[in-house]
């Protein structure tokens, strides 16, 4: 369960903040997206102790998949941003 929440959480967190960086600046969004996956590994090897290897590659696996989808889905968001608009 910890490894799903981790998954879940490092998912959200890069897709969000993906989304807002394809908006701003596009040139280094990749990067950024790694080092926002691999801020909750260190949240949870330091706060909680012992990890599982699925506790740690959880958050390697979710940030790239949140950057993937996040560009996936950005020209869908943009377009019924832009449609609430007018």
């Amino acid at each position: 369960m910890n490894a799903l929440t981790l998954l879940a959480s490092t998912f959200g967190v890069v897709f969000a903040l993906d989304q807002r960086g394809i908006n701003v600046n596009k040139t280094f969004a990749l990067l950024t997206s790694r080092a926002i996956a691999k801020c909750p590994l260190a949240f949870v090897k330091v706060l909680t102790g012992p990890t599982s290897a699925a506790e740690i590659a959880c958050p390697l696996v979710g940030g790239p998949l949140g950057f993937l989808a996040a560009r996936a889905a950005h020209p869908w968001l943009a377009a019924r941003i832009r449609q609430r608009q007018s």
